[in-house]
């Protein structure tokens, strides 16, 4: 009997690159690739169907400067945890590399200078890497996910405690344990040692990779319902 292919990928941002944790469609194989740049990934994994990924994709831009997919996975996550989902930074942000350059550029353009993140603006990167991959894969491969929302949804829409405290941590593990099975969460936590990675990272891989095998069977949820488009035709949202 063949060995069934990996068609799932969960991905998210790590030092050096990215972490992914792929996937057969029933989940009876898993490991994770650590990889410098998403594009390698699909060229180590060339089956892959779906890539659910942890970054913006779809921009916001000065006639839309908030994305609505932003907005109500705040409002999802409630007061404690609205501030886990930053907002997307502009497009015509692509290519700076000066924080108070970013700034003024939001001020010039929207009077919104405040609304800039220094952690949505240290992964502009990324971002850019995403945007170029998406606009040549297209949508259908590549998908914005939020590990947050995959979280709160997996744990009867109740937000989980912070990924930076113990008890978050406890209780990621927990809710990974039970749709993946203990032994194959921990033998990529062990396969994760030498990467870089950390564990708050390899557990939000599984979240992606969770929203992924959702999308693949047809039963994900998405933000909002009737996405936007973006300057460059592509959809803002967020699936879970």
């Amino acid at each position: 009997m063949a060995t069934p292919a990996f068609t799932l990928a969960g991905v998210d941002g790590c030092k050096g690159g990215w972490i992914a944790v792929v996937a057969d469609g029933d989940l009876k194989r898993v490991q994770i690739q650590k990889v410098t740049a998403v594009a390698d990934l699909l060229a180590r994994v060339p089956t892959l169907r779906i890539i659910a990924i942890d970054i913006p994709i779809g921009l916001p831009s000065r006639d839309c400067p908030l994305r609505g997919c932003d907005q109500e996975a705040r409002r999802l996550l409630g007061p404690s945890a609205q501030s886990r989902v930053f907002f997307a930074p502009q497009r015509f942000l692509l290519g700076i590399r000066d924080y108070r350059v970013a700034v003024e550029r939001c001020n010039t353009e929207l009077g919104l200078g405040n609304a800039l993140s220094i952690y949505a603006f240290a992964i502009l990167p990324r971002i850019e890497e995403v945007d170029s991959l998406v606009r040549r894969i297209g949508q259908e491969v590549a998908r914005e996910v939020h590990p947050e929302l995959s979280f709160w949804s997996m744990n009867d829409h109740q937000t989980v405690e912070s990924k930076h405290s113990q008890a978050g941590l406890d209780k990621r593990q927990v809710l990974l344990d039970h749709f993946f099975g203990p032994k194959t969460v921990v033998q990529c936590n062990r396969d994760r040692w030498g990467t870089h990675a950390k564990l708050n990272d390899l557990y939000d891989a599984f979240a992606a990779l969770w929203s992924a095998k959702r999308i693949l069977e047809g039963h994900s949820c998405k933000l909002p319902v009737k996405p936007e488009k973006d300057a460059e035709g592509l959809l803002m949202e967020i699936n879970y």
